[in-house]
């Protein structure tokens, strides 16, 4: 029984667990644009100037590393 309403409380409807927000070709383009201006590193200062929706600066950073893969391959 505590197992069910452990999972019941994980669901997405409970606002507890929600799925990943997909980037937008926008925050790319505010990603790319703030890492210029500030440079990599500055996650904090890009992300207070960049228009992000929900974003942290984590978030900010992980996109980063992805992009580059991405460019990479």
């Amino acid at each position: 029984l505590f197992a069910v309403s452990l999972v019941l409380a994980l669901l997405p409807s409970s606002g507890l667990f929600s799925l990943p927000q997909r980037w937008t070709y926008k925050e790319d383009l505010a990603l790319k644009s703030g890492v210029k201006e500030f440079g990599v590193g500055n996650w904090a200062k890009i992300l207070v100037h960049g228009d992000f929706n929900n974003r942290t600066s984590v978030m900010l950073k992980d996109r980063w590393r992805t992009l580059c893969r991405i460019n990479q391959g």
